[in-house]
């Protein structure tokens, strides 16, 4: 979009308007009869927040020539689609001007629509997140737009997505958190076997190539696309091992322990995983798992998990029924 907007022929950027006609604008110090054009004065702004100008100096004084000690340039601009324009060639050019460096990064985002119409307070038909946040906490929220939206693109927003995803949560992550801890309790008194627990090396090996991928390209969908295929690989590992046959069995002793392990080391690399976008709910379940802070991604493959007392508690993520969807609209 951008390089297509370059190979147009560009006419000159007014960077005024007439006072008569903006009343409300920024006054040009030069000519008393314009004000500053919007975006320009709006650009600017992101170097007074980030301390690159001091917008108490004089005019020609503001500092320009060393941006040192300031956080500018940004390291990326997080930006609608609709401004794309604006601050990829714009306020560059606004840059290069000045001799000051030009923004590291664009990330430019899709809009929340609701069929296919952009949300606008002026249509009426704005999702209130703060509502949502109530009834279901932040996480949960942060969870449903970043899961649901592909980087770059629009994505439409329904109670029965939000549902879906939501549930994904409590019947995937949720699920396996309550049967693993549940059986570390049953089985060994709430305290991590000390055992290796080695199994599902390299579907955490997956998860973590993949996270590691999509988090450096801001594809934050994939990389949790990729956490819920290591919990899901899991609640497999636990068909398959039926922990619940092999207690009943003396020699399987040392096959429970290590299953047993694998489900809380799996657990505390899906809290690190997850951490950035539930930071709430990982640091809660980073407490079940007898941890006094969710991990890193590096601690949690090597932190020492045995001897661990969790705790089993109430659902991670309660489920929603299908009901909510009726009574939310």
């Amino acid at each position: 979009e951008v390089l297509g907007f370059l190979r147009q022929p560009l006419a000159d950027l007014s960077i005024s308007r007439p006072r008569s006609r903006v009343p409300w604008g920024i006054p040009l110090p030069f000519d008393e009869d314009h004000v500053a054009y919007v975006w320009v004065d709006a650009l600017i702004n992101y170097l007074t927040a980030s301390g690159a100008i001091d917008p108490e100096a004089p005019p020609g004084q503001q500092g320009f020539e060393d941006v040192s000690d300031s956080w500018w340039p940004c390291d990326l601009h997080l930006i609608g689609k609709d401004i794309l324009t604006n601050h990829s060639v714009y306020w560059p050019t606004l840059l290069m001007g000045a001799g000051l460096p030009i923004q590291r990064q664009i990330l430019s985002h899709g809009w929340w629509v609701v069929g296919d119409t952009k949300m606008s307070k002026s249509l009426g038909n704005v999702v209130d997140p703060l509502a949502l946040r109530e009834e279901f906490g932040t996480d949960a929220v942060r969870w449903y737009l970043l899961r649901e939206m592909p980087t770059g693109s629009d994505a439409s927003f329904t109670p029965e997505r939000f549902l879906t995803r939501y549930n994904e949560l409590a019947n995937v992550l949720g699920n396996l958190v309550s049967r693993a801890l549940s059986m570390v309790s049953k089985y060994r008194e709430g305290v991590v076997p000390h055992t290796q627990g080695g199994g599902l090396s390299n579907e955490i090996d997956q998860a973590l190539a993949t996270n590691y991928e999509a988090m450096a390209c801001y594809r934050v969908h994939e990389a949790l696309a990729a956490s819920m295929d290591l919990a899901r690989a899991t609640n497999v590992y636990v068909e398959n091992r039926q922990p619940w046959t092999q207690a009943k069995e003396p020699a399987a002793a040392q096959a429970l322990d290590e299953t047993l392990a694998t489900l809380v080391r799996v657990l505390c690399v899906l809290c690190a995983l997850l951490e950035p976008v539930a930071p709430g709910k990982m640091a809660e379940l980073a407490l079940r798992l007898g941890l006094d802070s969710v991990p890193s991604l590096e601690e949690a493959l090597s932190v020492n998990i045995a001897g661990n007392r969790v705790k089993v508690s109430d659902p991670l993520f309660p489920r929603i029924e299908p009901s909510w969807v009726e009574d939310s609209g």
